[in-house]
């Protein structure tokens, strides 16, 4: 399957913070999947090391600092003007440390750490613009994490056929997680044309020199 392209202009200031804040009143229904991120964290031993994929402006890392307990915070994006607005809600805190790269870049690993204990990511990951590209995104997180860290997604769901392609069902998202190496992976949430999944990293992690990666680039 081809990837689609995407209408976003998110190397532009004034676009993402329409964007940002469009998206505020379009989907109120965030605040209850958020909610969820954290009571899934919660569940989690001991201090967090938590990676978040397309973090944006920063909502649900904030939420997961102020609800969990967390060591350090890494939050990656490939907008300046998306970690602009993030630095700015973030700015009282002294675990976030902002990181500028395309998750769908295959290099994105050597750019973080290699033992999280927690990935997340939230309405960003249908940004890779082909599902069949997510199990190899999986592939690499369970690079980055070590065993039994959870990977914790929330997307879209595919309501409308223009949909098609992009987001992806419930029982999609759980077989690319299983398709991509994760374990136990299970539906938290769905609801408001929204889903939320949770796998686990295994103990046998891929070698990430010889993962294959799809890229868009």
């Amino acid at each position: 399957m081809s990837a689609t392209s995407s209408p976003h202009k998110f190397e532009d200031a004034a676009y993402t913070e329409e964007w940002v804040a469009y998206n505020e009143k379009q989907y109120p229904q965030r605040a209850v999947f958020i909610e969820e991120f954290v009571r899934t964290l919660k569940l989690q031993d001991g201090a967090l090391r938590v990676l978040e994929l397309g973090g944006g402006a920063g909502r649900l890392a904030e939420a997961i600092q102020q609800e969990c307990h967390v060591d350090s915070y890494d939050l990656l994006d490939s907008s300046p003007a998306m970690q602009r607005l993030a630095r700015t809600r973030l700015s009282s805190s002294k675990v976030t440390q902002l990181i500028k790269a395309d998750f769908s870049d295959a290099k994105w690993p050597d750019l973080v750490s290699s033992e999280y204990d927690a990935v997340v990511t939230m309405q960003a990951i249908h940004e890779l613009r082909n599902p069949a590209a997510v199990p190899l995104l999986y592939g690499q997180i369970a690079t980055v994490a070590r065993p039994g860290a959870s990977v914790v997604v929330c997307d879209h769901l595919p309501v409308e056929p223009r949909h098609r392609g992009l987001y992806m069902p419930p029982s999609a998202h759980l077989a690319a997680m299983a398709a991509g190496g994760l374990a136990n992976a299970e539906i938290i949430r769905v609801s408001d044309a929204m889903v939320l999944v949770r796998g686990e990293v295994t103990a046998a992690r891929p070698d990430a020199d010889g993962l294959f990666f799809w890229s868009r680039a």
